[in-house]
Parts: structure tokens; C-alpha cells; sequence
């Protein structure tokens, strides 16, 4: 008998303008309901850390004061947790995971950092990222262009280049 298989999808945009919004399109994934359980499930730590990006992901009463108080952490320790928490969250959804991120060139630089971290640490997690980008807005030095070329380079890319719609 073929057996359904439970599968997370999420959908996120980038938007023009919202590239000072750090993590928008990954708050944006992490708001639908498919990672809910994901995020309960998080250690109190990644918890903590995920509330400081967008403290509406993490129930209140899940976080006690004490838990709540800032690292002793350099900044880049402290994005590493998050990179991490982040990762949880993703890693720990029912699999296979689909994400889909329209207009990445519109995304924020912090973004496009995890999500070459989130290629590098989930390499063997069955993950799929379908983005969509308008080559005409996109530089070749841009953030967006260079993640692109790298995951190319690993392999994890597929490019399907599509021309422009016509009114037919």
C-alpha cells in the first residue's frame, strides 16, 4: 500500500525596499503553520535565540526571565546560535522540506547568509529551495548573484531559465 507521505511547504517573498529587514523572508517561512511544532520543539537555548529575531515564533510562556537575559557572547557567536536555532527549525519540520522564496534578488544580506549556511549544515537533509529572481534587477557582484554561483558550483543548483510572458 502506498503510504502518504507528510511533507513541510512553506512560501515567503522578497520584497523591494524590505532589504533593511533583516530575515524577512525566513520569518516569513517560520510563520507558517507547518514548523509550529518545530518551533515548540526547540531546546529553551535556540528558543531564546529565535526570540530575540522575531519574539511572536516563540510562545511567551515558553521563555522564563532568567532564560530571557542576554548572552555573555560576541555578535558572531550569537548569529551563529541563531543560524542554528534557525536550522532546528527547518531540519526538525516533517520532511521532505519545500521552500519557495519569489524575488530573491530583493533579499536582505542576512537572508542570503543563512541560506548559504543552511546548504553547507543541511547538505544531506532532504531539502528543496525553489526561488524565483528577475535577472534583469540582479547585479553579477550582487549578494544574491554570489550565492547563486556558489551553490552552482556545489552542485545544489538547477537553473531553469524562463523568457517573458508575452500576452499570448
Amino acid at each position: 500500500a502506498v503510504q502518504d507521505r507528510i511533507a513541510t511547504q512553506a512560501f515567503a517573498r522578497a520584497f523591494y525596499g524590505e532589504g533593511s529587514l533583516p530575515f524577512a523572508p525566513v520569518v516569513s517561512w517560520l510563520r507558517n503553520p507547518v514548523f509550529r511544532q518545530s518551533l515548540l520543539a526547540l531546546a529553551p537555548h535556540r528558543s531564546r535565540d529565535l526570540a530575540r529575531m522575531a519574539p511572536d515564533l516563540i510562545e511567551s510562556a515558553s521563555l522564563s526571565p532568567q532564560q530571557d537575559a542576554p548572552d555573555e557572547v560576541s555578535p558572531a557567536l550569537r548569529r551563529r546560535h541563531l543560524f542554528e536555532a534557525l536550522l532546528s527549525v527547518v531540519s526538525g519540520a516533517p520532511a521532505p522540506t519545500w521552500l519557495t522564496l519569489d524575488d530573491l534578488q530583493w533579499a536582505d544580506p542576512d537572508t542570503l547568509e543563512w541560506l548559504r549556511f543552511l546548504f553547507r549544515a543541511a547538505a544531506a537533509t532532504p531539502l528543496m529551495l525553489v526561488i524565483t529572481i528577475r535577472a534583469e534587477n540582479i547585479r553579477g557582484d550582487s549578494e544574491a548573484s554570489a550565492l547563486l554561483d556558489e551553490l552552482e558550483r556545489s552542485g545544489q543548483l538547477e537553473r531553469i531559465e524562463l523568457a517573458g510572458l508575452d500576452l499570448e
